[in-house]
């Protein structure tokens, strides 16, 4: 539908988008690799990816893809164990 209606560009985006699949088998490294394959659509973008998911699977593909945005937007509270335990 979304290349029917012209669009170019798909943006993955959500709530713990990493474990995309996970009640049924499939991996977010399977949706991507399936994506890649999607005809008509210029660029997909991860929107946002906790880092504990972001696989060296995953920054492979996308660094070898002609297609996805190499770029991850990886949301972070602190890089302190210090600061982590006062949170």
């Amino acid at each position: 539908d979304v290349v029917v209606q012209g669009g170019k560009e798909i943006v993955l985006t959500g709530v713990n988008i990493g474990d995309f699949g996970h009640t049924t088998g499939e991996t977010f490294f399977d949706l991507i690799k399936a994506l890649d394959e999607v005809e008509g659509i210029e660029r997909f973008r991860i929107s946002s990816i906790e880092p504990n998911l972001l696989t060296d699977e995953i920054i492979d593909f996308v660094a070898g893809s002609k297609r996805f945005a190499p770029h991850f937007h990886t949301p972070l509270q602190a890089g302190s164990d210090a600061v982590l335990k006062l949170m």
